[in-house]
């Protein structure tokens, strides 16, 4: 791939308030294989020291660019990261994740020929420190076209096929003409599946690089209250309205609704607010696909209680 201003690829990645976490993220990308990289914090509105941070972190290294902006969200921080980039190549990373040694190095080697526009890696959680971050090998590469791939990521959702920003690099020139829309939690739910959507190819490397904290309080997904239930609700409208369907992807998409729907309904029974409206979601669904559904692949249990109450007429 041709390389622009000297770098193989950008790396992007919004701060806020990760001031415990960020030097350990930083380290990790500083001891990465492919050095020849440019690197770009963007201080989100932060209000402890993560903008310091990265102040001084970019002041020790010229590859690093410090960016700050007031409080507007992860993609609004990645639309500014992305706006900067110079390499061909962008990835993103976390500023409180971590990522093995070989992290850029085997996403690059995903971009095999011109129609590669997107190149994922697997991914690991962990609570407080994962086991280890050595990185494991590729043992295989697989080439998908934007349906195939969308399909498996809507249908499993597990450490391989992912709705995330981080963990994917991306041509550069493809991600720019693309839309990210701001402003919401759920940001990458939502952005994701429609880009890869317009995706020509994918190339999946089954190395596990990829290190993502699950416990932070401050996270989306530990956070959960109306603004962030009347966002999941957007990022589920969001996709349905952006993305192309066939019969295939209808189904699997279904499982994505069905998985994430319940969340929504807790929160609505735990706050006493009317939920009845999750029901006009539910009923696309047959019995009979909700069955194959249960025998294929992980549903939540208490989205299948939310279900099964509604067409007995017990809720």
């Amino acid at each position: 791939m041709k390389k622009n201003n000297c770098f193989n690829i950008t790396i992007i990645v919004p701060v806020y308030n990760t001031e415990y976490y960020l030097e350990d993220t930083i380290s990790c990308i500083k001891c990465q294989t492919e050095q020849n990289f440019e690197l770009i914090l963007i201080d989100d509105g932060s209000t402890d020291n993560s903008g310091q941070i990265i102040d001084q972190l970019a002041e020790t290294d010229s590859r690093i660019v410090a960016i700050h902006q007031k409080n507007s969200g992860q993609a609004a921080a990645r639309n500014v990261g992305i706006k900067h980039a110079r390499a061909d190549v962008i990835t993103f990373i976390d500023s409180d994740d971590l990522v093995s040694p070989l992290y850029l190095e085997h996403l690059l080697k995903g971009f095999t020929t011109p129609d590669v526009e997107i190149t994922s890696i697997k991914k690991e959680s962990f609570l407080i420190k994962p086991h280890e971050l050595k990185s494991s090998h590729i043992l295989w590469i697989k080439k998908y076209d934007s349906k195939h791939f969308l399909n498996a990521v809507f249908f499993h959702n597990d450490d391989l096929y992912y709705v995330s920003f981080w963990g994917k690099a991306f041509k550069s020139s493809f991600l720019k003409s693309q839309v990210i829309a701001e402003g919401h939690y759920y940001e990458d739910m939502a952005n994701i599946p429609v880009i890869i959507s317009n995706a020509h190819t994918i190339m999946l490397l089954n190395s596990q690089d990829y290190f993502y904290r699950e416990n932070r309080e401050e996270s989306t997904l530990n956070s959960f209250n109306e603004k962030t239930c009347n966002d999941l609700l957007w990022a589920l409208k969001y996709i349905r309205k952006n993305v192309i369907f066939n019969k295939k992807l209808e189904k699997s998409y279904n499982i994505l609704l069905f998985n994430n729907i319940s969340f929504i309904w807790i929160w609505c029974i735990k706050n006493k607010r009317n939920y009845r409206f999750i029901f006009s979601f539910l009923d696309r669904m047959s019995f009979n696909s909700m069955l194959l559904m249960s025998l294929k692949t992980h549903v939540s249990r208490k989205g299948m209680l939310l279900w099964f109450c509604h067409k007995l007429h017990l809720i």
